[in-house]
Formats: C-alpha cells, sequence, structure tokens
C-alpha cells in the first residue's frame, strides 16, 4: 500500500542517499529534523494533525527509511538474501601458524594441554575448547624462532584480501528503489 503521491515520494527519494550517509556515521537522529522540515515545507497539512487508527506523518517517513532497501528485493515484498562468496580475509598470524604446523606439530601439545585444562577445570569441559586452543597457539607462535615466525609471515602475505570488490548502496539504490516501485 502507497501512502505517498509520486511528488511526495520523489522528495522521499532524493534525500535517500543522505539517509544512507546519516546511517553509515551512525546518526540519523540528525536526519529526520531535515527531511521533516523539507516535507512539512511542502505539505504542512499533515504537520499538526493525527488522523485516528493512522500513524503520524512523521513515523510515516521514518518506516518509509527504514524500509526503504535500495530495491534488494525479489518484487513480493521478500528480501533477497545474498549468498554470493565473499573473498577470503587475510589470516591472523597464529591462525596461519595453525594451518601450516596443527597437523605436525601443535595438535599433540594443545591435546594435551587441553586434557590437563579439563582435569583442573571439569566445567570447561563442554565448550569443546576451541578459545582454549587459540589462546595457546598464541602462545606457542610467540615462543618460536624467528626461521618459522617468517615464513608464517610470508604465508599471511600470500593470502591475498581484496576487499576493493565491495559494493555500496548509494545512488544506485535509489534507481533500484525507483524501479522497484513502479
Amino acid at each position: 500500500m502507497v501512502w505517498t503521491t509520486p511528488e511526495q515520494r520523489e522528495l522521499l527519494l532524493s534525500y535517500l542517499p543522505r539517509h544512507r550517509e546519516f546511517q553509515a556515521r551512525k546518526c540519523t537522529k540528525d536526519f529526520w529534523p531535515i527531511v521533516n522540515a523539507a516535507w512539512f515545507a511542502k505539505w504542512p497539512e499533515g504537520y499538526d494533525c493525527v488522523i485516528p487508527n493512522q500513524p503520524d506523518v512523521r513515523k510515516r517517513i521514518k518506516q518509509w527509511y527504514n524500509n526503504a532497501r535500495g530495491g534488494n528485493s525479489t518484487g513480493n515484498g521478500r528480501r533477497v538474501l545474498n549468498l554470493t562468496a565473499k573473498p577470503p580475509h587475510k589470516l591472523h598470524p597464529y591462525q596461519a601458524y595453525q594451518t601450516l604446523y596443527w597437523q605436525s606439530k601443535l595438535k599433540p601439545i594443545v591435546d594435551a594441554a587441553w586434557v590437563e585444562h579439563v582435569l583442573a577445570h571439569p566445567e570447561h569441559a563442554k565448550s569443546g575448547g576451541l578459545a582454549f586452543r587459540n589462546e595457546r597457539c598464541k602462545a606457542l607462535f610467540a615462543e618460536e624462532s624467528t626461521e618459522v615466525r617468517e615464513e608464517v609471515m610470508r604465508y599471511c602475505e600470500t593470502d591475498d584480501d581484496d576487499d576493493d570488490d565491495e559494493s555500496s548502496a548509494g545512488d544506485d539504490g535509489v534507481e533500484k528503489l525507483r524501479a522497484f516501485e513502479e
């Protein structure tokens, strides 16, 4: 159900990129007075009136922006889940250390330390020990020789992290929303 006229919708759409900027800065509370002033400058009749069983115009404007997803839906009101794979992030040195040395070196040491830890702290047994394993591997990595640490750092550098592919909704989102609503 559309509650705006085409002219009102265009006004809301014109402020959508600005709303996203305020969202990115986590200060949307500063956005509402701006868009409300623009709205009520053009349509002052809704400023003071409250229609029974209808939300206040300010509330409707806020709901409109909170629901404006830039056309990221299937057309039936459902959002589309983005399942495209993102590029892998660089491993932390202790993670690369585990990748390189887990089977050959770390597993027996960490497993033995975990058994000792569970005997001393039985309440930790249900956790599975992942956090313990990571902390232990961090400590073991800190004690490693310079050669091993350099090898691990080289491994981290070859594990490329391409975050340049991320796209932002920006103005393109406004066009998608216009196309979606038509």
